[in-house]
């Protein structure tokens, strides 16, 4: 990676970045297994198709507490799996060891949901749906986390190979807006990358890149799951820790629909 310059601009700094990642391939250790997370959000369930690997677990939730006519149910097809009984805020996983597609409903309200397991990959049982540029646009946690969302971006670097960039949009501990930028190089359907913090710019006709600063917050890890799921992973560094940034670990789903075509059948 070149040394950062603070008197570079935001948009020089991800061009050389860009350029740097590109020549890097560093070896990525696969994850054994995931967990993925289905909300039930104004009954509907978010997102409503998931592909998991054989092995993983998905975590079903209905995360706020509605009126006891508005209580969630949780239901499989053919009693595939073990269900959960009406309430208004619950949590139910199952991991999901067999093969092939598994629909699930609320009798109540009607909702529904699949989820497809496929076979893991040999030696590691990790997914199997690689990173591609049908995953841009804007993905987010859902009504949990409104308010907070992540931008991403695949696209060819100088020397033909992917580059993976994202912008991450939070808070501060304090409370005040920040945003982050990710940048890596995908290896398969993880992404391994740095993150980096702005400062130094101001609103409007006062605004000069020359004060802008990038300086690096930490690392993270983003995890492709399928063309509707990705797993994020941030991880600051102590300098930031002690200004009270904690490590974030959650599931994305799309908030826009992608204009490039997104295929996970592979």
């Amino acid at each position: 990676m070149p040394d950062r310059d603070p008197n570079k601009s935001m948009k020089l700094y991800l061009s050389l970045s860009a350029v740097a990642f590109g020549l890097l391939a560093l070896p990525l250790t696969l994850v054994a297994q995931q967990t993925h997370v289905v909300k039930n959000f104004n009954d509907e369930y978010r997102p409503e198709s998931t592909t998991v690997v054989q092995g993983d677990t998905v975590s079903f939730q209905n995360p706020r507490t509605l009126p006891l006519t508005h209580q969630h149910d949780l239901n499989f097809d053919n009693n595939a799996y073990p269900g959960r009984g009406f309430a208004s805020t619950w949590t139910h996983e199952i991991r999901f060891d067999d093969v092939g597609q598994f629909g699930f409903f609320c009798s109540r309200h009607g909702e529904q949901g699949t989820i497809t397991v496929s076979p893991g990959n040999p030696g590691n049982g990790g997914p199997t749906f690689d990173m591609e540029p049908g995953l841009n646009g804007n993905w987010w946690n859902g009504a949990a986390r409104d308010g907070e969302g992540v931008q991403v971006e695949l696209s060819a670097s100088d020397d033909d190979s992917m580059v993976f960039v994202a912008t991450v949009y939070s808070y501060a501990p304090n409370g005040g807006q920040i945003f982050m930028i990710a940048v890596g190089t995908p290896s398969g359907h993880t992404a391994d990358v740095d993150l980096f913090i702005t400062d130094g710019g101001v609103w409007g006709a006062e605004f000069d890149p020359d004060t802008v600063t990038q300086t690096q917050w930490g690392t993270g890890t983003f995890t492709s799951e399928s063309c509707e799921s990705l797993h994020m992973e941030l991880h600051p560094f102590a300098e930031y820790q002690a200004q009270g940034y904690t490590s974030l670990s959650y599931d994305l789903i799309r908030l826009t629909t992608p204009i490039l075509d997104c295929n996970d059948e592979q």
